[in-house]
């Protein structure tokens, strides 16, 4: 019996798909993962100094200890201000220093891993707060200087050198706290004027702080004569030039120290009567001699708010 070509076709067809068909009846399904048991991480916890990163392996562990493979596990970040992490574990600091964690999760598992961000590398200093930039002479004073790194956190816990190059020098050597801030007694100092404080850090000598330091007068205590007129007989002419340095107790001059000058009749004839000592503690003034019927003037000069700070001369006067 002779079949079309219809036909044959047909049953051809059918073979092919009769045999696709027993193909698939073949293939077993995809095996069901076993339901997650537990849940490890390598390392167990995370330490990173700031803006570094580190990766962590988590693995699901079945019922029997075995692990799970192809078993989804997830990794959330407890702050994202402080860290982030990827899908597969790798974690970055974003800066801030603190203590954090990162949240793993897979089916009804979960396990969470602490973070400890630390500072890292010192990279600065900012002078703290208590820092005293002006001090006075034979006054002990402090110095406070804070340690930061790249993204502002104190640096603790490092060794600090603090130098001068003033008579006599100064060499000091303190440590960070916790709060990265450092604060030291610098040694008595009695001569004013300024000096350059200079402070870094053993572990990177390149990161250093100048500080400008300007030591002031102490108090005024004596009036010291500059220009003054000889004992006599002086000439009663228009008016002389007087002038006095203020000093305090370790001879600096001293500045901004009113000073009043009087003689027998008053302050009238001084042109001022009272003089504000300079930079240099200079006060002077013109004493107007003429009129004068005595034969010797007393001269007295004192600073006007402490007057037992006081200067005293007197002259003869030729007639």
């Amino acid at each position: 019996m002779h079949l079309s070509r219809r036909s044959r076709a047909f049953g051809s067809a059918l073979v092919i798909f009769t045999m696709a068909l027993a193909g698939c009846e073949r293939t077993p399904p995809p095996a069901k993962l076993a339901e997650t048991f537990q849940l490890i991480c390598d390392p167990p916890q995370l330490s990173l100094t700031a803006g570094g990163s580190g990766t962590l392996m988590a693995k699901a562990i079945d019922a029997v200890g075995k692990p799970i493979e192809g078993a989804r596990v997830h990794f959330k970040a407890s702050d994202p201000g402080l860290l982030r992490v990827t899908a597969v574990g790798e974690v970055k600091s974003m800066g801030p220093a603190g203590h954090t964690s990162i949240s793993i999760t897979s089916g009804s598992r979960s396990l969470t891993v602490p973070v400890d961000i630390v500072a890292g590398p010192a990279h600065r200093f900012d002078a703290a707060e208590g820092t005293e930039s002006a001090i006075v002479a034979g006054v002990p004073a402090s110095v406070s200087v804070r340690l930061m790194d790249a993204f502002d956190n104190p640096v603790a816990n490092s060794q600090l050198m603090l130098e001068a190059a003033i008579e006599p020098p100064i060499s000091l050597s303190t440590a960070t706290d916790t709060n990265g801030v450092a604060t030291v007694m610098l040694p008595v100092i009695t001569e004013s004027g300024h000096f350059i404080l200079n402070v870094r850090t053993s572990e990177a000598p390149q990161v250093s702080l100048p500080l400008d330091m300007r030591v002031k007068a102490a108090e005024p205590m004596k009036l010291e004569a500059v220009k003054m007129l000889d004992s006599g007989p002086v000439a009663l002419v228009a008016d002389f030039e007087l002038a006095l340095r203020v000093r305090d107790a370790f001879g600096n001059p001293v500045p901004n120290v009113l000073v009043r000058w009087r003689t027998d009749t008053g302050s009238d004839s001084f042109n001022p009567a009272q003089s504000l000592s300079g930079p240099d503690g200079l006060v002077s003034t013109r004493w107007q001699l003429a009129g004068l019927k005595r034969r010797r003037a007393t001269l007295r000069a004192f600073v006007v708010k402490n007057e037992t700070i006081r200067f005293e001369t007197w002259v003869a006067l030729e007639r």
